[in-house]
């Protein structure tokens, strides 16, 4: 059916990837698996993704496949500014601590980034909320 809905164009609406998807009034992301960095600071780009007029009410969920008890940091932005800044001594503590709970504004941009420490595990996040 032409013209039934939004394009399926260069974009993977059921994939992976750090952008933010919408389903009616719910909205997804899928970061996939990607190598971070060893750092406590910087951190590799799990999602980014900017919103338009309406809000989301989050729930947040961060996985490695670390076998060892290695620092991980994760932080979470919303327009440059840290809300979450989190050390956890090892994905045990991590997975503990989840869902992470997060109401991202209208109008702003939303960042995820990872890092461990001695290692370069791979990260994923997923994201699911509802729209409002």
């Amino acid at each position: 059916m032409l013209g039934g809905g939004n394009p399926v164009s260069g974009n993977n609406p059921t994939g992976t990837g750090s952008s933010i998807n919408y389903v009616g009034n719910h909205a997804y992301a899928n970061s996939g698996a990607i190598t971070v960095e060893n750092s406590a600071d910087a951190g590799t780009t799990l999602l980014k993704f900017s919103l338009g007029n309406s809000y989301i009410m989050a729930d947040i969920h961060i996985f490695n496949n670390q076998a060892s008890a290695l620092d991980d940091f994760i932080h979470v932005k919303i327009d440059g500014q840290l809300i979450v800044k989190a050390r956890y001594q090892n994905a045990n503590e991590l997975h503990q601590d989840q869902p992470l709970k997060v109401l991202i504004p209208p109008f702003s941009q939303f960042e995820i980034k990872a890092s461990t420490s001695g290692a370069t595990p791979e990260f994923t996040a997923v994201l699911t909320g509802r729209v409002y």
